[in-house]
């Protein structure tokens, strides 16, 4: 008869209805998993900061490249035209172009008060001679190994024929030469070199014409002038090389306020009873009044004193009158539409690479004036002197905001290389129409270029401070759309002055800043700028806290029951003779 072995373990007390214990334990479960895996990501997915990701990598990486007083400035190439009508003129060889350009862009350099690394500048030197043509050119050498890096030519450089390539005019052959020179009109020359150069007259892209003037005594200095677009003349006596120092001068002195890459207003020269005396320009260090978006706004004003029925619909002024028998009309209006059309459309036009002009126009009734002008009976009007502008207008009229008040005095200020050596007088031909000649739009573009894309790079690196400063800080979408947009942009401008592509670089960075202080003034990046976590627990934990306890109290109830349960249970081993296991679970009693 076989043996049954029973073996008995107790494990405690066991629930008699284990039903209602599992359902009453998944209950809280779930309600937990619900508040942990649900609830709270939702909650947290509500109340959280929205902020995207932006490029900061990339600004920083702007910001340290534009901290190089070279980077976004525009290229210049300057090429002089030394012009050799035969013999009995001083002309020079071959070999020693180098050397003058060399010497030549130091001058101009230094007439500019910039060093080699400041400037990337290019002199070209063209010797025009009979039967022969001679060309060299000369960079500064911190420049040279940015111009070697960069994989295309500048602009500037590929519309003058590249480094060192000869582009000679044939001018000694021209029969139009000896009498424009003679002539003494700056205008015909002017116009004659225009029609010479043939197309060639584009931004970065100067000319210098140097031409012997047979009728200079050895004893008289070389005079020169600058024309309406983008070329200087200078006459020296025929006795004189190009290689004399009143000569290297004179171009140094045209060249430096016109061509240069960081200036746009002439240099502070003075010069003695010899040589020219500009006086400094008193806004030369202040902001140009052009907004962030690249826009200037131009607003006319005509204001009348004491309306009066005896003036025309149309009269444009004040007339009157000597003291005897006196007669003064007002005007009621203005004809301004063909005033702008006449003289600011074209100013817009001109500007265009540079800014974005609007004009406004109104009339203004009961403007008196703090002082009176008086009489002149030569200009045919009542005059005000210069100091007395700043009294003339009222505050109290509804005048657009501007700058207001008069400069400074402007005092002229000498260069310790004036005195050796001097130069012969220097005129400048004004634009037609619009006063702005090119070359000034030139150096108005590559001002504003650096301006723009320094701007662009600091208020994007601040806004990406105040980010990393600020991690509750709000930071939406839309916001990053246009911090990528300006990012974008400023990349452009780089690599567009780089190439020395003026209106594409100007453009470039005007979006670049216009997009940066977008963004940076968002009103979305005020609001919560200061609340830490630690201040969203403390308002958010009171709420869920009451909530939460009893939740935990009762889980962990059922846990501790759980496992009281698993103790309780009796196993029962039956091992039959041949060696069957039976086994089961049974209550202890």
């Amino acid at each position: 008869m076989g043996r049954s072995v029973a073996n008995i373990r107790d494990s405690g007390p066991v629930d008699a209805h284990p039903g209602p214990a599992k359902r009453r334990f998944w209950s809280v479960a779930t309600l937990g998993a619900y508040i942990f895996c649900i609830a709270l990501p939702l909650t947290y997915n509500a109340v959280r900061v929205p902020r995207v990701a932006l490029p900061h990598s990339e600004i920083d990486r702007l910001s340290a490249a534009l901290a190089d007083p070279v980077a976004a400035a525009l290229p210049s190439t300057i090429t002089a035209y030394l012009v050799c009508p035969g013999h009995g003129y001083s002309c020079l060889e071959h070999q020693q172009l180098s050397g003058y350009a060399e010497q030549l862009g130091l001058a101009v350099l230094m007439e500019a008060g910039l060093n080699p690394e400041q400037a990337p500048l290019m002199i070209r030197v063209l010797l025009d001679a009979p039967g022969r043509c001679s060309a060299s050119s000369w960079i500064p050498p911190g420049q040279a190994s940015r111009r070697a890096a960069n994989k295309r030519p500048s602009a500037a450089a590929a519309a003058s024929g590249g480094g060192g390539g000869s582009s000679c005019l044939d001018l000694v052959t021209s029969p139009d030469l000896h009498r424009v020179v003679t002539g003494g009109q700056d205008r015909d020359f002017d116009d004659w070199a225009a029609a010479q150069l043939a197309g060639q007259d584009r931004p970065g892209n100067y000319h210098v014409f140097v031409v012997p003037d047979p009728w200079l005594a050895a004893s008289e200095l070389p005079y020169g002038s600058v024309g309406r677009r983008r070329m200087a003349f200078v006459r020296h006596p025929a006795a004189h090389a190009p290689t004399h120092g009143s000569v290297i001068r004179l171009i140094a002195l045209l060249a430096a306020p016109a061509f240069a890459t960081e200036l746009g207003a002439p240099s502070a020269v003075g010069g003695g009873a010899a040589g020219p005396s500009y006086e400094a320009d008193p806004d030369a260090g202040q902001p140009l009044p052009v907004s962030a978006a690249a826009q200037l706004h131009l607003s006319f004003s005509l204001c009348n004193a004491h309306p009066s029925p005896g003036g025309g619909p149309h009269d444009a002024g004040v007339s009157g009158q000597g003291a005897g028998g006196a007669r003064a009309s007002s005007a009621f209006t203005w004809r301004f539409s063909e005033f702008e059309s006449q003289f600011v459309t074209p100013l817009k036009q001109v500007l265009s690479p540079a800014a974005r002009v609007t004009v406004s126009s109104q009339v203004l009734y009961f403007t008196p004036g703090r002082v009176n002008g008086t009489w002149d009976a030569r200009q045919g009007a009542f005059v005000l002197p210069y100091n007395q502008l700043p009294f003339f207008v009222d505050s109290s009229w509804p005048l657009d905001p501007g700058r207001t008040g008069l400069p400074a005095s402007a005092a002229t200020s000498a260069n310790p290389s004036a005195a050796a050596p001097a130069v012969g007088s220097v005129s400048l031909l004004s634009a037609l129409r619009t006063g702005l000649a090119p070359w000034e739009v030139d150096a108005l573009v590559r001002r504003r270029v650096r301006e723009d894309a320094v701007g662009a790079a600091s208020t994007l690196a601040a806004l990406t401070r105040l980010v990393r400063e600020v991690p509750t800080m709000v930071v939406p979408g839309h916001v990053g759309t246009r911090v990528r947009d300006a990012v974008g942009a400023l990349q452009r401008a780089l690599q567009f002055a780089v190439q020395g592509l003026y209106e594409e670089a100007s453009r470039a960075a005007q979006e670049a800043r216009s997009w940066a202080e977008a963004a940076f003034s968002d009103p979305a990046l005020s609001s919560r700028l200061s609340v830490p976590d630690a201040h969203l627990i403390g308002v958010y934990l009171p709420f869920c806290l009451p909530a939460a306890l009893p939740l935990f109290q009762t889980l962990l109830q059922e846990v501790r029951k759980r496992r009281g349960r698993r103790r309780g249970e009796v196993a029962v081993t039956v091992q039959d003779r041949d060696g069957t296991c039976k086994c089961g679970t049974s209550s202890s009693s």
